[in-house]
């Protein structure tokens, strides 16, 4: 896979002999029903660089009607208008040659008609279920109580990033063709319209009864990604707050009728947020008014639209009586997310797509960096450090990962970057980046570099250069390793006689020791207490008095492995390592066990995992959960060993459940004490703990019988889920039914997870049959797969392998349209698999099949069942014989 990587990029984008700097869009004749089509007009204002006789635009899914250029003073009808579909190119021909107009603009007049698809891309519907208006054609007035109160209603909104915008009008669809935009769209009386912009006017139509055209302000320069419009039937609450300048700025959190009240957290995290970015980037909010709107179906958590920001509903809105307070953690970061986009990504962009990560990297660890100062108390550095870097590594320590900044020649293919890589690896980097030049230094050259580029685009070089004047230091040399090469290191420590430790760094990869040819990088590391810079491939250095740790607080992208004395080290002074610390010491020694790296083996994980029994902060938790659910995962073909890793697991979490049972003490408002205790209690549910297993299936039945609170939120995933897998297909078939009625997000959210613990193959094809057949909106179709994909039964996950090759064309009809959601699902559904011989099938049946969009998920997919292989093959023995001499299993 390496080899397709250069150290430098180009791109085949369109044509520069013309450049946009203007478009007036208008949009009328929407058919709110079937067949859901729409018209546009478009002029661009252009400047015509060459002398052209043609003019080439990004256009998908559109019929272009008419075509016509203005340029000083004369008018230019294109003579035929030619696509390339593959290309998603459209080319308007002239007779005649068209004058340069350098120091003055043309016009490109457009007429056109689209499609609002149900893609989750480009101008898009979603549906939703809301409240039946009393009176109307479809109420129940019968009076016997069975009706159904509900009715299926319908919104209108956009996905264009990264290359979508194409999707809803003719474009120069790449982000460093910045322009501004004038937009206005006509729609019925009763319905509200939303732009990146502020309304400017509302003009009743006497020509078409019952509707109105909307125009909203100018906006300022920005690339046609940024662009967003929604129509809906909405409502909204509102903070105003007075900008340093003295400027009010107007927040605004938008949802359709009945939800935005829900919305107060959220809106309350955004304020708050604002204020603190304008504080450390130096710069103010640009734009004169902030919308959050909720979206129905959206194919990620949300999309940072530059003045109209938009969120799946769980995302933004949380309910004070059914909402798990875990969420809250979840919406504050990805409201502070998108909101670190307004200045890093919007008033700054990317000049190219291979620079996304500078785009998603910063915005993530920005977002972190915010809801850490407004929560401290959740300590969300240690959970970055337990979730989002350990994802990052996983993905990043196989040979299909790529460079942070990885060179796309064709703007098609972004989306498959759009992962853990460009924003978590991303992010880590970041984070690294500024403990290098040190925090201060690191906002203030941020800030001279948003100051120095707004509203233009820039290369990474210039934020480098930016950093260097503000620190001092050589931060390109530092930098350029971690972002153009693949993958990461790992430190090797071995103690030495002399009281001194040896260090070797390597690139780690997660199938066992790299080849030569892959560890020819030299990254420059931050080792220990003082942060000093290795930036050879060995090096020695003096013990320390207290435990050996190299990665102070898991602050650097790599591992360590240690060797077994100054491993023991460490394990007998866990309490003088910092939580961050634990969780490195953990992850890192079973990724060196799962890779086979330098003979690691999993008996020394389960070793470490038994010395953690008592630990007592949450996110430590999650990495030791994580890391034996893996092992369970692997290991579980043999029912000998899969019970007695089960047993194993319940005596582990169970000292730490029994001592701190929850249900006298329970604090809603303190998440973190409730998330333990659901990690605790699904483990020793899942694995068979019979009063957990009997509790559960008690709440279980109030559930089903209609008590949406017969268990609290924080709980309520885990119960399901224990309830499934030790229930029987009725209990399968009873929660399936039960999703259909319910109306909270929260608890079709947790409803799905659940139903990704059955235990049968039929149970999986009829789970699949009816999602794929409807049962569920396209948008959570990667959420069920994934739910799917932690199942550690073999049979669910090939089950699920054979279900996608029936039903591969009802899989394209549903998601195949949007790239974003197709990545994910073919990755998550096949990378459960943990047998060679699937490899062989999964390539023959997609040999013949168009990848573009999900290549390299599925090449993701691949490498991870090999290594999956070959670690059961490699280390069941070795998991046998610690099972049997430490009394889990008979010899």
């Amino acid at each position: 896979m390496e080899a397709m990587y250069s150290s430098s990029s180009s791109y085949d984008g369109l044509p520069d002999t013309v450049k946009p700097v203007h478009y007036s869009l208008s949009l009328f004749d929407l058919a709110i029903g079937h067949p859901w089509t729409y018209r546009g007009r478009v002029k661009v204002e252009l400047h015509i660089k060459t002398p052209v006789k043609a003019i080439t635009v990004n256009t998908r899914e559109l019929v272009v009607h008419t075509a016509q250029v203005i340029s000083d003073g004369s008018s230019y009808n294109a003579t035929d208008i030619k696509y390339e579909v593959d290309k998603q190119h459209c080319t308007f021909e002239f007779d005649h040659v068209l004058p340069v107009t350098a120091d003055q603009t043309s016009s490109l007049h457009l007429t056109y008609e689209g499609t609002m698809n149900n893609h989750m891309a480009g101008f898009y519907r979603s549906t939703y279920d809301a409240p039946k208006e009393a009176g109307s054609d479809h109420s129940d007035d019968s009076g016997d109580g069975d009706g159904d109160d509900t009715e299926e209603r319908v919104m209108l909104s956009t996905q264009f990033q990264p290359s979508d915008a194409r999707r809803a009008f003719p474009c120069f669809d790449e982000p460093n063709l910045k322009s501004t935009f004038d937009f206005e769209i006509e729609i019925p009386d009763d319905l509200t319209a939303l732009s990146n912009m502020t309304e400017c006017s509302t003009i009743r139509q006497s020509h078409n009864f019952g509707h109105k055209v909307v125009k909203f302000q100018r906006s300022p320069l920005m690339s046609t990604y940024l662009l967003a419009w929604a129509v809906g039937d909405f409502e909204f609450i509102e903070r105003r707050m007075v900008q340093q300048s003295g400027k009010t700025l107007s927040i605004r959190l938008y949802t359709t009728q009945g939800l935005s009240a829900r919305g107060a957290f959220a809106i309350d995290v955004a304020q708050r947020a604002v204020e603190y970015y304008s504080r450390i980037f130096g710069v103010e909010y640009p734009l004169p008014k902030l919308d959050l709107l909720a979206v129905h179906e959206v194919s990620d958590d949300a999309m940072e639209n530059w003045g109209l920001l938009t969120f799946q509903t769980t995302a933004l809105l949380f309910d004070e009586k059914l909402s798990d307070p875990s969420n809250r953690n979840h919406i504050a970061y990805i409201v502070a997310h998108e909101l670190a986009h307004q200045w890093f990504g919007n008033l700054v962009t990317m000049d190219w797509w291979d620079e996304l990560w500078l785009n998603e990297g910063f915005a993530t660890w920005a977002g972190w960096y915010a809801v850490d100062r407004l929560f401290p108390e959740w300590k969300v550095w240690t959970q970055f450090a337990a979730e989002s870097m350990e994802e990052a590594f996983q993905l990043d320590s196989l040979r299909a990962s790529h460079p942070v900044q990885v060179p796309v020649p064709n703007g098609l293919d972004v989306d498959s970057i759009f992962d853990s890589i460009s924003y978590l690896k991303g992010a880590a980097l970041i984070r690294m980046l500024a403990s290098f030049v040190g925090a201060e230094n690191f906002l203030r050259g941020v800030s001279a570099y948003l100051v120095k580029h707004s509203y233009s685009n820039t290369k990474g070089a210039d934020l480098w250069r930016a950093l260097s004047s503000a620190s001092s230091k050589d931060v390109l040399a530092f930098i350029s390793p971690w972002i153009e090469s693949i993958g990461f290191p790992a430190i090797s420590v071995h103690a030495m006689e002399s009281g001194k430790l040896a260090l070797r760094q390597q690139r780690f990869i997660c199938t066992g020791n790299p080849r030569p040819q892959e560890d020819t990088v030299t990254w420059s590391l931050l080792v220990g207490r003082n942060q000093s810079v290795m930036d050879r491939k060995e090096a020695v250095i003096v013990a320390s008095r207290g435990p050996c740790i190299l990665n102070t607080d898991q602050g650097a992208f790599y591992r360590t492995r240690f060797d077994h004395s100054t491993l023991q080290q460490n394990i007998a002074r866990l309490d003088e390592l910092s939580a961050e610390e634990r969780i490195g010491l953990v992850s890192d020694t079973a990724a060196m066990a799962a890779a086979g790296f330098d003979g690691s083996d999993t008996s020394t994980v389960l070793a470490l995992f038994q010395a953690c029994s008592n630990e007592t902060e949450c996110h430590v938790w999650t990495a030791i959960l994580s890391a034996l659910d893996r092992i369970q995962s692997v290991f579980s073909s043999d029912p000998r060993v899969k019970a007695a890793l089960d047993g194993f697991a319940i005596k582990l979490v169970s000292t730490a459940l029994d001592t701190r049972r929850w249900d006298d003490q329970y604090d809603p408002a303190n998440y973190l004490s409730g998330a333990m205790e659901a990690m605790l209690y699904s483990t020793a549910g899942l694995a068979g703990r019979e009063d957990i297993v009997d509790e559960s299936m008690r709440w279980f039945s109030d559930f089903i019988g209609g008590n949406e609170t017969a268990v609290r939120p924080s709980l309520r995933q885990a119960v399901l889920e224990i309830a499934i897998k030790h229930g029987n297909s009725q209990a399968f078939h009873a929660l399936q039914t039960a999703y259909e009625d319910i109306e909270s997000d929260d608890i079709q959210e947790d409803v799905l997870e659940a139903l990704g613990q059955v235990q049968t193959a039929q149970d999986t094809q009829d789970l699949l049959s009816w999602a794929l057949d409807g049962g569920i909106d396209t948008s959570d179709l990667v959420d069920l797969v994934e739910s799917l994909a932690r199942n550690d039964v073999d049979i669910v996950q090939e089950t699920m392998w054979s279900c996608i090759q029936e039903q591969w064309n009802t899989v394209i009809a549903r998601i195949g349209g949007s790239n974003a959601a197709m990545e994910p699902f073919v990755r998550l559904s096949l990378s459960g698999l943990k047998s060679s011989k699937y490899v062989g099938e999964i390539t023959e049946f997609f040999k013949p099949r168009d990848t573009t969009g999900y290549k390299r998920g599925l090449a993701v997919a691949v490498e991870t069942i090999r290594a999956n292989a070959a670690y059961r093959e490699r280390d069941m023995d070795s998991v046998r014989q610690w099972l049997s001499e430490h009394g889990h299993m008979d010899a």
